[in-house]
C-alpha cells in the first residue's frame, strides 16, 4: 500500500513538472498561429459565379454536317445552305475559349437558345438542333490544320455537348413551319419542338456556382398569338378581321410576333412564383422571347413584336421585377432601354447565318457574379466571328468590331431594388 502511494505520488509529481512546458508549447503555437494568420491571411472563399451563352437563329437543316455537292467543280453556294457547316466547329472552340476567359469551367457553362433552331420545324432537323446542344460528335481533325487555333481544336467535336439541365430554349417562328417552307408554312405547330424540348411557358432556372444566387429564365412562344382558339379580350374578334389578316394568322409570312392571353396569363403566373421563391438564395429573373420588341435598323420590314405586346410584355416585365428580356429573330446583335420602366432587351445575332466574311455572327455571353455586402453584378458581352477561322471576345483588339457592354448591379434582395446600369467599358477581370 505504501508503495503504491508512493508511485501515485511521484506520477503527480512528474506531471507538475511537465504541465509548465505544456503551457509555454501551447503559448508558442498561439504566437506562431497569430504571426501566420497576420502575415499570411486566409484565402477568399471562391467566386460565386454563373455565365451562360445566349443564341438565337441556328436554323439547322436535316444534319449539322450536309454533303458537299454531287459535282465537284460546281461552287458551294452557301446562300442555299439553311446553316453554314463551317461555323459549327469555331462555335465548340468559342465555348473553350469562353471557359478560359471567364474562369468557369466548360461544363458549368449554360446556354439559352432563343428561338429559330430550325430551318424549316421539321422532326429531322429539330433532331439535329438538340444532338447539337446535348452531343460532343465527332471530332475534326481538319481543324489542327488552321493556322492560330490552339492544339484542344482537333479533340472537339461539333456539338456543344452540354447536360440538358443546363439548356434553355424557346421555338421561334421557323420551328413552327412543320417541315414546310416558306410558302407553304403554318404559323402555329409545336409538335416538332415539343418532341425534343420543352415548350413553353416554361421557367428554367441556373443555379450559380457556391449556391448564393439563382437566374430565373421564363421563356414564352411569340407565335402563341397565331394558335388556333378563340381570341382573348385584346385581340380583335375574327368578324373584324380583314381577309388577309385572317390568312395570315395561318401562315405568318410577315414573321410577326403575337402573345395570345393564355400565354401572356401564365407569364404572369411563372413570375409571380419566381418572386415568391424563399430568399437566400437571390433570385434574379429574365424574359426570354424570340422575336425582336423593336424593328431592325438596316432591316425595318423585317416582323418583330406586335407593338401591343411589346407594351404588354414590358408591363409583365416590369411587374415582376424581370430588367432583361433575351430575343433573337433579327439575325443582328442590338441592345436598346426602354424607359421609363428601365426594362433592356438584349437582342442576340445568329452564329450560323453566312457568309464567313461577315463580322455580325455571334453569340451574348452573361457572367453573373455575387460580390461582397449582397452585390450582384450582371455584365454582358458579344463574341464576334473574325471574318476568318474563329469567333473572339468583344474585348480582342484584333476582332473588327467591338461592343456593346452592357452592366447591372443589384443590392439586397433581388426583387425590391432597381438596377443600376451601364452600357460600354469591357468585361470585368477575369470574367
Amino acid at each position: 500500500m505504501e508503495l503504491k502511494r508512493r508511485g501515485v505520488s511521484e506520477e503527480a509529481k512528474e506531471a507538475k513538472k511537465d504541465e509548465p512546458q505544456t503551457a509555454k508549447s501551447r503559448l508558442d503555437f498561439a504566437i506562431l498561429q497569430f504571426c501566420y494568420f497576420a502575415i499570411c491571411p486566409p484565402m477568399p472563399p471562391p467566386p460565386d459565379r454563373l455565365v451562360f451563352v445566349h443564341l438565337s437563329d441556328l436554323h439547322l437543316g436535316d444534319a449539322l454536317l450536309p454533303p458537299p455537292p454531287a459535282s465537284s467543280r460546281a461552287p458551294r453556294r452557301r446562300v442555299r445552305l439553311p446553316h453554314n457547316p463551317d461555323l459549327l466547329f469555331p462555335l465548340r472552340l468559342a465555348l473553350h475559349d469562353v471557359a478560359a476567359e471567364t474562369g468557369v469551367p466548360e461544363p458549368d457553362i449554360a446556354l439559352l437558345a432563343s428561338g429559330d433552331l430550325t430551318n424549316n420545324g421539321s422532326p429531322r432537323q429539330m433532331a439535329a438542333a438538340r444532338d447539337l446542344l446535348t452531343t460532343d460528335g465527332p471530332p475534326n481533325p481538319m481543324l489542327a490544320r488552321i493556322k492560330g487555333l490552339p492544339a484542344v481544336a482537333a479533340s472537339l467535336g461539333a456539338g456543344v455537348g452540354l447536360r440538358r439541365a443546363r439548356i434553355a430554349a424557346v421555338p421561334g417562328n421557323h420551328d413552327h413551319w412543320a417541315g414546310g417552307t416558306f410558302w407553304q408554312s403554318v404559323a402555329y405547330d409545336l409538335r416538332a419542338f415539343s418532341a425534343h424540348f420543352t415548350p413553353p411557358v416554361l421557367t428554367t432556372t441556373f443555379a450559380s456556382s457556391a449556391g448564393g444566387f439563382a437566374l430565373d429564365l421564363i421563356g414564352v412562344d411569340s407565335n402563341s398569338g397565331f394558335r388556333p382558339h378563340q381570341p382573348d379580350a385584346a385581340s380583335p374578334s375574327p368578324a373584324t378581321v380583314a381577309p388577309h389578316r385572317r390568312a395570315e394568322r395561318l401562315s405568318n409570312r410577315r414573321a410577326r410576333g403575337r402573345l395570345d392571353g393564355p400565354e401572356r396569363t401564365a407569364l404572369s403566373a411563372h413570375l409571380r412564383a419566381s418572386q415568391a421563391q424563399p430568399q437566400p438564395p437571390l433570385r434574379l429573373r429574365a424574359i426570354v422571347n424570340h422575336h425582336a420588341l423593336r424593328p431592325c435598323w438596316d432591316e425595318p420590314l423585317l416582323g418583330v413584336m406586335d407593338p401591343l405586346d411589346t407594351q404588354l410584355l414590358l408591363q409583365a416585365a416590369h411587374a415582376g421585377d424581370s430588367p432583361v428580356i433575351l430575343t433573337g429573330h433579327t439575325h443582328l446583335i442590338d441592345l436598346h432601354r426602354f424607359s421609363p420602366r428601365t426594362i433592356w432587351e438584349l437582342r442576340a445575332p445568329s452564329p450560323f447565318k453566312g457568309p464567313l466574311r461577315s463580322t455580325d455572327l455571334g453569340f451574348w455571353v452573361h457572367h453573373l457574379e455575387l460580390r461582397s455586402t449582397r452585390r450582384l453584378v450582371w455584365t454582358a458581352w458579344p463574341y464576334f466571328w473574325d471574318g476568318a477561322s474563329r469567333f473572339a471576345s468583344a474585348a480582342d483588339p484584333r476582332l473588327p468590331r467591338r461592343g456593346p457592354w452592357f452592366t447591372t448591379t443589384r443590392r439586397g434582395t433581388a426583387t425590391t431594388s432597381a438596377p443600376h446600369t451601364r452600357v460600354g467599358g469591357a468585361p470585368p477581370a477575369n470574367a
